[in-house]
């Protein structure tokens, strides 16, 4: 079977496995304890404002959540818990090829690839996401 395609980018992530295509705006919403991600978190954000972190991609790193967001530590715990939720969505691929930003810093690209060692899937691939969306043009 062939690797499925993550593309990574802080507002949308998109995932492509064989027929499917998910996508899953980058919003997390608190409710009862538990974090709804994605197209759901981002119906209920004007009902529940207080919880919802919309940052959390962009701000990936292990430093403590200011203001606190329930259970999650910090923005890694909630990138963890959106690319769970995706997996589970697409049908749980086995293997990923990641397409991220070039604006990612070293820190949060080491630390990306360090949470996606703790999900169920494998990556098997790693482009700038630029760059792959250029290359059918040239």
């Amino acid at each position: 079977m062939t690797p499925a395609l993550l593309d990574i980018n802080d507002s949308n992530l998109q995932l492509w496995h064989g027929d499917r295509h998910q996508q899953s705006p980058g919003y997390a919403l608190l409710r009862g304890g538990q974090y709804v991600y994605g197209n759901e978190a981002r119906a209920a954000a004007r009902l529940e404002p207080r919880n919802i972190n919309t940052r959390y991609w962009w701000q990936l790193n292990t430093d403590a959540l200011q203001p606190a967001f329930g259970p999650a530590r910090h923005s890694a715990d909630l990138v963890h818990g959106h690319l769970q939720a995706l997996h589970r969505e697409a049908g749980e691929p086995s293997e990923v090829i990641l397409a991220v930003s070039g604006s990612l810093q070293r820190e949060q690209l080491s630390l990306l690839l360090g949470i996606i060692q703790a999900c169920p899937f494998e990556a098997v691939g790693l482009v700038n996401r630029s760059v792959a969306l250029a290359s059918p043009v040239a």
